[in-house]
């Protein structure tokens, strides 16, 4: 009887090292498919030689269902709906100085109406000075093998300005490249 105890839970104690462990190894690969999409961004704006700055949310953008191309992965399409159903805070991620990682309820205080005028993008480049717009980024979803991820980038820029592509990464020799760009919707 002691003995079965003492084997239950030593079994517990390894499922939950070993549910710790993913969820690092997750966050880790997060974090470099993450920083790999804002350096291909970051790479793209420094050959058309763009000097402002985008307001990058600090928290991670939800995924509506009409806003993903089933032509992709579908294992990819489920974890990024899955995963992006709410907002999480994105850490860890390595910005260029194109970006500046914003809380997003201060780019939201700055874009709302009030009451007593002010608010949307006016108020926006008010607050922050010399800013192209914002930028949203999903929480990566990955094919069931983990060699191909979609992230969902938005981009808004004033009224009636903004977009969002699925940008599709594969994993070549253990680094993120980029394969492609869809896109997910305009206004």
């Amino acid at each position: 009887m002691f003995l079965s105890r003492i084997v239950v839970l030593l079994t517990a104690s390894l499922l939950t090292l070993g549910n710790l462990f993913a969820a690092e190894v997750s966050d880790r690969e997060d974090s470099a498919l993450l920083s790999a999409v804002l350096k291909r961004n970051c790479d793209y704006a420094a050959s058309r030689d763009e000097q402002k700055i985008i307001i990058l949310s600090a928290d991670s953008s939800p995924v509506g269902v009409t806003s993903v191309n089933y032509e992709l992965d579908r294992g990819a399409v489920e974890s990024l709906l899955l995963r992006n159903k709410t907002s999480h805070t994105l850490s860890r991620i390595n910005l260029c100085p194109l970006y500046r990682l914003t809380p997003l309820r201060q780019i939201r205080a700055a874009l709302e109406p009030s009451v007593l005028g002010g608010g949307g993008w006016q108020e926006f480049h008010k607050v922050f000075p010399g800013a192209a717009g914002t930028a949203y980024l999903s929480l990566p979803g990955y094919s069931s093998n983990g060699e191909l991820a979609i992230v969902q980038v938005s981009r808004g820029c004033d009224y009636f300005c903004g977009s969002g592509f699925n940008l599709v990464f594969r994993k070549v020799d253990g680094k993120w490249t980029f394969d492609k760009s869809v896109p997910a919707w305009v206004s």
